[in-house]
């Protein structure tokens, strides 16, 4: 785990350190396929053969390769609650999560909506599916499991992450089964099919 996380272009995975006590980290439950949304307009670098976080591109090298689970438990409250409250058609610097659909229905509803909010053609925007069988343990997580992990630390914060993470878990029409990554996903060859990413648009003229 150790050894991936520094290497230079290897990931940044999210692996449990023994301070978070009894709290348990099971990635058999993580679905077989992810999907990510982009466009031009998504933050950091999101293409055919690698999705990147803003930071890993703008901030430090050391910045990007930080496990957030090794974070200060503070540190890591706020930059979720940035991440997850941020809109949707930009991001911050100091942003190293990248969100991934696991439901294909909602990646196609959000695809529709990111197309008509954004006032951008179908044909522009990106569904990259990937097969998460071919990527080691850790390399995704699910957002609900990290905001019941820093609820308590949410909490003592007060102010707009304590609303923020009070509303996730007890509304369900918050939650959509989104999984984060950290830092870089190389995806090329790691997708069920030949091609890494396809559009509606696509789909729609193949039938």
């Amino acid at each position: 785990m150790t050894v991936l996380n520094r290497s230079p272009a290897g990931p940044t995975l999210f692996y449990l350190p023994a301070s978070f006590g009894f709290k348990q980290l099971n990635f058999d439950y993580t679905p077989q396929y992810l999907f990510r949304i982009f466009d031009k307009d998504s933050s950091g670098r999101n293409d055919g053969t690698v999705i990147t976080s803003k930071a890993s591109i703008t901030g430090s090298q050391e910045s990007g390769r930080t496990d957030l689970l090794t974070l200060e438990e503070q540190k890591a409250t706020e930059l979720l609650h940035v991440h997850l409250n941020k809109p949707c058609f930009s991001g911050e610097e100091s942003g190293n999560l990248k969100p991934w659909a696991s439901s294909l229905l909602f990646a196609i509803q959000y695809t529709v909506w990111r197309g008509r909010v954004g006032n951008r053609p179908l044909f522009n925007i990106q569904i990259c599916v990937v097969d998460t069988t071919n990527f080691p343990r850790g390399q995704f997580v699910q957002h609900l499991w990290l905001i019941n992990s820093y609820y308590t630390t949410a909490k003592q914060l007060g102010n707009s992450a304590q609303g923020f993470f009070d509303s996730r878990p007890e509304k369900e029409d918050f939650y959509n089964g989104e999984y984060l990554s950290q830092r870089v996903v190389n995806h090329k060859g790691r997708s069920p099919s030949d091609k890494n990413s396809f559009t509606l648009y696509a789909c729609a003229t193949a039938f």
